[in-house]
């Protein structure tokens, strides 16, 4: 479900970039429209899933956090999507000048509220992650893996010799300040407004282009910067060898099962 937020906010950024201009709400409204599908699609399986499957044990959650979705801010925010593409078709078929600025107001208003919403999921996926990451003692991280499509894996670990037990993912990233061996985080958070203008003068705009992640340590007073679009982790336990038998939220990594898939 990532993802399609991602594609939904790079639909946002087309809109204003344009200006709400008459001709990039028509391109805009089959695609929007496409997209709100996929999402609601979404959420019907979700629903149904829960619907079928016994309650996961609290074991299972303390272990998994990611597995505690907030399917009420997905449900919020397709309710915005909704009054968008509204406010769309109204644009679409609009003649006058006069009907056509005041929309273009509307709409600007609209995509800030759909921000808003999205935002949501960063901060809900920080305030899931980070309590789980302090109980398990888990400081050390490094880049798995960077694919040309803009997805950045970074891995956290107990002991990376052997495994790693957490991947943090994000989606479209535009820049990175990180190092490329081990570094600690202590916290993960958003960038403040300060840190954003403070950045500006390496970033050269890049801050821009998304939410400016900061993973930070305040025992080595130290901290990183990723822009991105979203944030999401796993937490199983990938192992660095291979293992007969594996249990619950256990995998082999997959340069052991894929040469042409590596992990490291």
């Amino acid at each position: 479900m990532i993802e399609s937020w991602v594609k939904v906010e790079a639909l946002l950024d087309s809109l204003e970039r344009n200006s709400m201009a008459h001709t990039i709400c028509v391109w805009a409204l089959p695609r929007l429209e496409a997209l709100l599908l996929e999402l609601e699609n979404m959420i019907e399986s979700q629903d149904s899933r829960e619907g079928k499957e016994e309650k996961i044990s609290d074991q299972v959650l303390d272990e998994h956090p990611q597995q505690l979705l907030n399917m009420t801010l997905n449900r919020q925010a397709i309710g915005q999507v909704q009054k968008l593409i509204q406010r769309l078709v109204i644009m679409v078929d609009a003649t006058e000048k006069t009907v056509i600025r005041s929309l273009q107001g509307q709409l600007h208003e609209d995509t800030r509220q759909l921000r808003k919403w999205i935002e949501q999921h960063c901060t809900h996926t920080i305030d899931q992650l980070q309590p789980w990451l302090i109980q398990e003692g888990i400081e050390d991280f490094y880049v798995l893996r960077q694919t040309e499509w803009g997805r950045l894996v970074i891995a956290g670990s107990r002991d990376y010799s052997y495994y790693h037990n957490v991947e943090l993912i994000f989606h479209e990233v535009q820049f990175l300040m990180l190092p490329t061996q081990v570094f600690t985080v202590e916290r993960i958070r958003l960038a403040t407004a300060e840190e954003r203008a403070d950045l500006n003068r390496s970033m050269h705009g890049h801050e821009q282009m998304g939410r400016v992640f900061c993973l930070e340590s305040s025992f080595e007073g130290t901290r990183y910067y990723v822009v991105a679009r979203q944030l999401e982790y796993n937490t199983d336990t990938v192992y660095y060898y291979n293992r007969p038998e594996l249990g619950q939220g256990e995998r082999i990594a997959e340069y052991l099962l894929d040469p042409n898939k590596p992990d490291m």
